[in-house]
C-alpha cells in the first residue's frame, strides 16, 4: 500500500493543501486553521503507512499544555492515539434514524 503511486500522489496533495493552508493560516493570523489542516495531514499520512489514527477533541487542552508542553510557547489543540490496527478493527456502521424521526420538512 505505502509503494503504491496513487498514495504518493495523495500524499502530495495532502501536502500541498497544509503548505497552502498554512499560508492562508499565518497571513490571516489563524494558526488554529494550521493546527488542524497538518493534523489532517498527519492523519492521512499515517494511514498511508497502515497506522489508524483517532484525533481527539474536546479534551482538556489547559492541562495537556501544562503537563507536555510547560515552556508556554506551544499549547495543545489536538491529540491524535497512533499506532496499528488490531485484528478486524473496522466495525459495521451503527443503527441510524430514519429521516421521517428526526427531519419534519415545512
Amino acid at each position: 500500500m505505502a509503494g503504491d503511486p496513487l498514495v504518493f500522489r495523495d500524499l502530495a496533495l495532502v501536502l500541498l493543501a497544509a503548505v497552502i493552508g498554512g499560508a492562508l493560516a499565518w497571513y490571516a493570523g489563524q494558526p488554529l486553521v494550521l493546527g488542524y489542516v497538518l493534523g489532517g495531514g498527519l492523519s492521512w499520512m499515517a494511514r498511508a503507512h497502515g497506522l489508524a489514527t483517532g484525533p481527539m477533541a474536546g479534551f482538556d487542552a489547559d492541562a495537556v499544555t501544562a503537563e507536555f508542553l510547560p515552556g508556554g510557547r506551544e499549547r495543545a489543540l489536538l491529540v491524535v492515539n497512533l499506532g496499528h490496527p488490531g485484528e478486524n478493527p473496522w466495525h459495521p456502521r451503527l443503527p441510524r434514524l430514519d429521516e421521517a424521526e428526526v427531519v419534519r420538512w415545512a
